[in-house]
């Protein structure tokens, strides 16, 4: 060995770099733990630092008079304790044990291993399964579920089930890879009825035989606390992919939880009933395809979060009501190319929120948005490239598209009304794109109620009595999409829901021969009373200009008409060649 200099760090001695070149050697290939540098500081080895980070070293009970290592454990009255200070032990293990023991807190592989065979139990425990699709195997699965254990583990399995298995509480199913067959149009294949804290863990699949009518169920649900269902697909199920219903009295279903639930050529991919019992459920990234309706929810609260509900043949998303049904939110879920209507729903009070949603039409009325003498039913954000239809009757109201983007791909969107029709209670504010423009003419409502009328030309003129008052008619309607203004009558009325500040203005004029500048006047009347009189301010002998304006504080069903009394010799109101226009809006 080479003798070293003690020159400080770092040293060019030519002697240090030979004895470093061997003590690298040492470091390396030595089966010693330590070394000792030419400063004469210990270090480890190669072989010394693996030591330091090795495993423990399980040794058994603990033993009197035998040498321990660090990171040593042992046994002793039932505990597992680690060596933290090598040492030859004592007589009695109370005598090391404050100095030289540590209680080990750590889990071993071998120790999960044994704690998850004490609950957890494979299915052919239960009996024999054939798993070839065809020969019915549910007598083991409802052995299995009637067990009780606590994880039951049927993965990579190709299971027909003749009848239906019911999970019990608490019990948590390993279904990764496998394939449940069900028999018949009318079968439920699992079911949880009133029960908490189940688990279904995938991807797992529950096959029929066809997307037509049916009553058969994947995955039926009653009530229930906390459960989850985690990458389920139902295909070609002729019933219900997933099926949810509130239970028995007193069973509130919160927390229930789907997550990557597909669904594909069912006849009904997903639905939900009304009650308090089936309410608070949430489904993340859905992907529901082809079916003859996608998803039909009434329950309460109801949270869809991202996904994709498209090319069903007859409705994507159907909304119903019922008991404590609907508030519930679709959150950035693709609604897209539904043969009937990609959003339907049916006298829905309760309200419904689709936040950044897109929904894409196939052209026309196909694939539309139907909103059916229901209210509170909000569309904001997202993409917007279909029909809307709105209907209404004594208890529907509002609903609102806000903030959408309009691309025109499947043509302009178009407003409608069918049996029933409601486009006034329909709003549209801020949307964009080209679709969001019809002939040049925006879809946007100018304010919550907008009223833009005029007489010109085509409208004729109307004709008045000397002296006389006469309710003035503007009897074209550029803008009135709340209905609130006759006319036939002249007579405008605030629409129910839409009390608040509105701001008036208009230009009138008159026509005639004589024409009396100081006996001619505007009352404006609010509710049959006067309200505020307007003088002409332009003037001759053949015509009298009246233009007014001006905020006022209107509730549901206060009305606004103008009154004119225009002396002259047979006067007329309106012009062949300038307009008389009416402009009335709520501003707050």
């Amino acid at each position: 060995m080479t003798t070293p200099t003690t020159n400080p760090v770092p040293s060019s001695a030519a002697a240090d770099l030979l004895f470093n070149a061997e003590k690298i050697d040492e470091a390396v290939s030595s089966a010693a733990t330590t070394y000792v540098d030419r400063l004469g500081v210990t270090r480890q080895t190669l072989a010394g630092a693996v030591a330091s980070i090795a495993a423990i070293n399980p040794r058994g009970a603990w033993v009197t008079a035998t040498a321990y290592a660090v990171k040593d454990a042992v046994l002793q009255s039932g505990t597992w304790y680690l060596c933290v200070v090598a040492h030859t032990s004592a007589a009695a293990f109370a005598t090391d044990q404050a100095s030289k023991w540590r209680v080990y807190q750590g889990v071993t592989t071998a120790d999960l291993d044994a704690s998850l065979a004490t609950f957890t139990k494979h299915i052919t425990q239960y009996g024999a399964i054939v798993g070839n699709g065809v020969a019915n195997d549910a007598a083991t699965w409802q052995a299995a579920a009637a067990s009780s254990a606590l994880v039951i583990d049927a993965r990579g399995l190709n299971c027909r089930l003749d009848s239906v298995v019911n999970i019990p509480a608490g019990q948590t199913w390993l279904l990764q890879g496998t394939t449940i067959v069900l028999a018949s149009s009318t079968q439920t294949v699992l079911a949880a009825t009133n029960v908490d804290g189940w688990a279904l863990i995938g991807p797992f699949k529950i096959v029929g035989d066809g997307s037509t009518v049916g009553t058969a169920k994947g995955i039926s649900v009653a009530g229930g606390r906390g459960w989850r269902v985690n990458d389920y697909t139902a295909q070609s199920i002729r019933g219900h992919g997933f099926y949810l219903i509130p239970g028995s009295s007193g069973v509130i279903s919160d927390h229930g939880h789907l997550t990557n639930f597909r669904a594909i050529d069912c006849y009904k991919g997903w639905e939900d009933t009304p009650g308090t019992g089936a309410e608070y459920t949430t489904l993340s990234a859905p992907y529901i395809r082809g079916c003859f309706d996608g998803m039909t929810t009434a329950a309460g609260n109801t949270l869809v979060i991202g996904g994709q509900i498209v090319d069903c043949t007859n409705d994507n998303v159907v909304l119903k009501n019922g008991s404590n049904h609907g508030h519930g939110a679709f959150v950035g879920t693709n609604i897209n190319h539904a043969i009937r209507y990609n959003v339907f729903a049916l006298q829905v009070t309760n309200g419904q929120d689709f936040l950044g949603c897109h929904l894409y039409g196939n052209g026309g009325g196909s694939g539309a948005i139907f909103l059916d003498r229901s209210k509170g039913v909000v569309f904001t954000g997202g993409h917007l490239d279909c029909w809307v239809y709105n209907d209404k009757d004594g208890s529907s109201g509002m609903n609102y598209i806000r903030g959408m983007y309009c691309p025109g791909s499947y043509g302009d969107v178009q407003l409608n009304g069918g049996a029933n029709p409601g486009q006034d209670q329909l709003q549209f504010q801020d949307c964009y794109g080209a679709g969001a423009y019809r002939s040049g003419i925006t879809i946007n409502d100018p304010s919550p109620c907008y009223v833009l009328a005029d007489r010109v030309g085509g409208g004729g003129t109307q004709a008045l009595t000397s002296g006389a008052a006469a309710d003035l008619v503007f009897p074209t309607e550029r803008f009135d999409r709340r209905a609130a203004y006759n006319n036939s009558t002249g007579l405008f009325t605030v629409p129910a829901g839409m009390a608040g500040t509105y701001r008036f203005s208009f230009s009138a004029l008159f026509g005639g021969t004589a024409m009396s500048t100081t006996a001619s006047f505007i009352d404006l009347k609010v509710s049959g009373s006067s309200y505020k009189l307007f003088f002409p301010s332009v003037n001759s002998t053949t015509k009298l200009s009246i233009t007014g304006s001006g905020d006022m504080q209107l509730n549901a069903g206060d009305t606004i008409r103008l009154a004119a009394t225009i002396t002259g010799t047979t006067p007329v109101f309106g012009d062949a060649a300038w307009a008389s226009t009416l402009t009335i809006e709520r501003v707050a």
